[in-house]
C-alpha cells in the first residue's frame, strides 16, 4: 500500500513540474497590474464583436512578454444569426524579468491594415484623409492597459 501511495505522489509531482501556470485577465482588469514568473503564460480575453467595424490592436507589448497567439472565439448563437459577439484572446509568455505596460487599443476597421489572422496596424494615411482637422497623433482610441511585472 505504501508503494502505491509513493508512486501516486511521484506521478503528481512530475505532472505538476511539467505544467506551466497561466494567468487570465479580462475587460474588468483594465488599468490593474499582474505579476508573473518567467515561463508563465498570460492570457488576455476582451469582449469583441467581429460583426462591427471595431477591432482590437496590440499597441504596446512590454519586453518581458513574448506574443504567442491570437484567436477570436465567437459566442454561441443560433445558426444564421448575425450580430452576436465573442471574445478576442491573446496569449503571451513571460520570457525575462522586467516590467512594462501592455496596451490594446480599439480602432474603427476603416483605419486599419491587416487581417483578423495576421493582426492589425493603424493606417495613418486613411486616418488623416478621414479626419483632416485632427492633428496627427492627437486622436486617442479606446485603450485597455495592464501593468506587467515578470519575476525570476
Amino acid at each position: 500500500m505504501r508503494r502505491i501511495l509513493v508512486l501516486i505522489g511521484l506521478v503528481v509531482v512530475l505532472t505538476a513540474a511539467g505544467c506551466s501556470s497561466s494567468t487570465t485577465v479580462t475587460d474588468e482588469d483594465e488599468g490593474t497590474s499582474v505579476t508573473l514568473a518567467v515561463g508563465e503564460t498570460l492570457v488576455v480575453k476582451l469582449a469583441a464583436n467581429q460583426t462591427t467595424p471595431y477591432r482590437h490592436v496590440l499597441s504596446s507589448i512590454p519586453s518581458p512578454l513574448e506574443f504567442e497567439s491570437y484567436d477570436y472565439k465567437a459566442d454561441w448563437a443560433f445558426p444564421g444569426m448575425t450580430g452576436s459577439g465573442g471574445t478576442d484572446v491573446w496569449e503571451f509568455t513571460a520570457v525575462e524579468p522586467g516590467s512594462g505596460t501592455l496596451v490594446i487599443e480599439l480602432w474603427e476597421e476603416y483605419y486599419l491594415v491587416g487581417s483578423d489572422t495576421d493582426g492589425y496596424a493603424v493606417d495613418p494615411e486613411a486616418f488623416q484623409e478621414d479626419r483632416p482637422g485632427v492633428p496627427a497623433g492627437t486622436y486617442k482610441p479606446s485603450t485597455w492597459t495592464l501593468d506587467v511585472v515578470v519575476e525570476e
